[in-house]
């Protein structure tokens, strides 16, 4: 499982690298935000690309890159906490990710599947409940009981 890639091409060389390695090919799965350093142009298109090559699941991130709300910002979800100014520099980030993201990347982002990540449930962190996994139209889907 790859999470948090969020555009660096250094390190999708060094998951090729390692995957190299195996004595069979691992199967790959991107749980999403794979996009975030990427708003060029090319840049971006490799990334989706080479993502797109394995199996993915879409993070808040794509899944903002593809919505029509120019108004919802990057889907972070930030604390009270975070200043202002971290908040909207993500929001001009995502700004240029949608500037740079084709259309078609955009439609079919919004067919994913969505990997929702809930930090705090009943008090507890999520990692203490059972989740039940499934297959769900050939991507791995997993779910809190």
């Amino acid at each position: 499982m790859v999470g948090g890639l969020y555009g660096n091409p250094l390190a999708l060389d060094e998951i090729d690298r390692m995957a190299a390695l195996e004595d069979q090919p691992p199967r790959r799965l991107f749980n999403g935000d794979f996009h975030w350093f990427d708003a060029e142009p090319r840049l971006f298109a490799s990334v989706q690309r080479r993502v797109l090559a394995h199996v993915a699941l879409r993070g808040n991130v794509e899944t903002e890159i593809a919505g029509d709300d120019g108004e919802a910002g990057c889907g972070c979800a930030y604390p009270e906490s975070v200043p202002d100014d971290d908040v909207e520099r993500s929001n001009a980030i995502l700004g240029r990710l949608r500037g740079v993201a084709p259309p078609r990347c955009q439609a079919h982002a919004r067919r994913w599947p969505a990997c929702r990540c809930t930090p705090w449930r009943g008090g507890q962190p999520a990692h203490r409940h059972r989740a039940r996994r499934r297959l769900v139209a050939g991507r791995l889907a997993i779910r809190a009981r």
